[in-house]
């Protein structure tokens, strides 16, 4: 399974990434196991701090796949798609996905 560092930064999910007039200052990721050695599941949170931008600009985000490898150079099919979002503070919001892993 990918790991839950390796699944963020397969996504490009990292500290101080700009998207549009949008800064990742915090991000998170737990892994559950559904099948093990086959298939996982990822529950990954992001605050964004809106830096004067649309919140539309996140979009880019809505669904992703990826082939990311595990620490073992296993290949994964992974997804990650939104779920919701909710306002933490005057500019910051917090996203939440759901991911999924499972082995090529």
């Amino acid at each position: 399974m990918p790991e839950p560092y390796l699944y963020a930064a397969g996504f490009n999910i990292v500290k101080n990434l700009q998207i549009g007039h949008f800064t990742i200052v915090d991000y998170s990721v737990t892994e559950t196991s559904l099948v093990r050695y086959h298939s996982y599941k990822y529950d990954v949170s992001i605050i964004f701090k809106n830096n004067g931008g649309n919140i539309d600009e996140l979009a880019k985000f809505n669904h992703m796949e990826k082939t990311i490898n595990s620490s073992h150079d296993n290949p994964y099919f992974c997804t990650l798609d939104y779920k919701n979002f909710e306002k933490i503070g005057n500019d910051m919001f917090k996203f939440h996905y759901e991911g999924y892993a499972k082995r090529i």
